[in-house]
């Protein structure tokens, strides 16, 4: 479940899983710049304008940043309504005004989500303050009604108007509830009552080990960003023999370092407060094995969740990073000296969101061919056709490239400088003789 979620000992990047088309992702963490790009003005003060265009716009460019940059998501834009000038994060969030923040909040997240940047929108929700934030302090007392109208209408806009893929929770307690625990925000309110199709995710599981678990955070949609080697302790385990689905109670000592799938059964799991050498601390838990009947459901329902909005994000270049031209067999690329030959160059793998709802591609192509084209035959880049009478025998090779919505190519590569999708180009060995049967060699298509 995590490897959806991040790679190695980097928690800010997913993992690519090429048996299905999905490439890694690279997430920005940075409330006013994008990787140390452009530095923008605080969010109180984007916000003071009431400008929702201006807002769209800066969406819009920090967008290009991230197509530029080659990062598909960003850790942002952060929204709690400030309840108090004494909050430490008042200069990342929007505004005391939920109504004026969301409409911002919303406008930003829409520009950055219409170049295909995940937006992880955060705290979720009632973050009011960082001094003791990982203990039971950062506890929020508000009724539903202020709590609908004030605190998490930015929220609702932002998710139902501003399109954003993903949420990031805070480490507020509502009621006493960590949020990234609390099912009836999470699943409840955002997901069922506002029709939300993203996920969670969320670092606050640190602070909230001596109150709620890994399996727990699932269940409310909610994955918490782990460190290496703890996949079991969110995920769980399956027994093939017996059929039955096990969840884990307590989270794990952080002072430990534990590898491996099967970790969480050959090691013990325990609270921040729990150690093999006192079992008895006050406050220590010792968490154990217990069977669930719900866990295997949740995890396959957020795994479906996140896989769903990758596929449709600059993760996946927008839908096409299974986007390839054809693969011609050596026969078709063989041709007779004065006789009409055609090669069409159509794109196949597309994600379902590449067309509407009539079936037609809602992206632009842009065709470009490079090498030694026959005698006799023009490459016609509108309908991506190479056509005509070949007139001269001879081996060519041509390389044929295409450009989608002006930046998805071959050229784009992820942070191991390996490209997303390398069959935006190909390199084609044709031949032109007097009876047209292939060579031996040409069996060898792509380079």
């Amino acid at each position: 479940m995590t490897t959806l979620i991040r790679k190695n000992t980097n928690m800010w990047r997913s993992t690519a899983l090429p048996n299905i088309g999905k490439a890694a992702n690279q997430q920005k963490d940075s409330y006013n710049n994008n990787g140390d790009t452009l530095l923008w003005v605080d969010a109180p003060t984007i916000t003071a304008t009431w400008n929702t265009d201006l807002a769209w716009e800066i969406g819009r460019v920090r967008g290009n940043l991230s197509l530029y940059h080659g990062w598909s998501a960003w850790g942002g834009p952060e929204m709690d309504t400030h309840r108090s000038p004494f909050s430490g994060r008042n200069y990342e969030y929007m505004s005391q005004d939920g109504l004026v923040g969301g409409y911002i909040a919303a406008q930003l997240t829409a520009g950055m989500e219409s170049m295909g940047v995940t937006c992880y929108i955060k705290h979720f929700a009632f973050n009011d303050q960082e001094t003791c934030r990982d203990g039971m302090e950062n506890t929020v007392w508000v009724s539903e009604q202020a709590a609908r109208q004030i605190y998490l209408k930015v929220f609702q806009m932002c998710m139902q108007e501003g399109g954003s893929s993903s949420s990031m929770t805070g480490f507020a307690r509502f009621a006493t509830m960590p949020t990234s625990s609390n099912n009836r925000l999470m699943e409840g309110l955002a997901v069922k009552e506002w029709g939300w199709d993203g996920f969670f995710i969320t670092d606050g599981y640190s602070g909230f080990s001596r109150s709620t678990t890994m399996a727990s955070m699932m269940k409310s949609f909610v994955v918490p960003l782990p460190l290496q080697g703890r996949i079991p302790a969110i995920s769980g385990r399956y027994d093939a023999e017996t059929g039955k689905f096990y969840a884990y109670t307590g989270a794990w000592d952080t002072e430990y370092d534990f590898y491996g799938d099967n970790f969480a059964t050959t090691t013990v799991m325990m609270n921040d407060r729990w150690t093999v050498a006192d079992e008895n601390v006050k406050g220590g838990f010792r968490g154990e094995e217990i069977e669930s009947y719900t866990q295997w459901y949740y995890l396959r329902n957020l795994a479906a969740r996140i896989l769903y909005k990758e596929s449709n994000a600059l993760t996946n270049l927008n839908g096409h990073s299974t986007t390839r031209l054809p693969d011609f067999t050596a026969q078709e690329r063989a041709f007779v000296n004065g006789q009409p030959a055609e090669l069409v160059f159509d794109l196949s793998g597309q994600a379902k969101s590449c067309f509407d709802e009539n079936g037609n591609p809602n992206y632009t192509v842009e065709y470009a061919i490079d090498g030694d084209i026959p005698e006799g035959m023009r490459f016609d880049p509108e309908t991506a056709a190479l056509s005509g009478v070949p007139t001269v025998n001879g081996q060519y090779k041509i390389t044929v490239s295409v450009l989608i919505d002006g930046w998805v190519s071959a050229d784009l590569v992820n942070d191991d400088s390996a490209s997303i999708n390398p069959y935006l180009t190909m390199t084609y060995k044709l031949l032109v003789s007097d009876d047209g049967v292939p060579t031996p060699d040409m069996e060898e298509e792509l380079e």
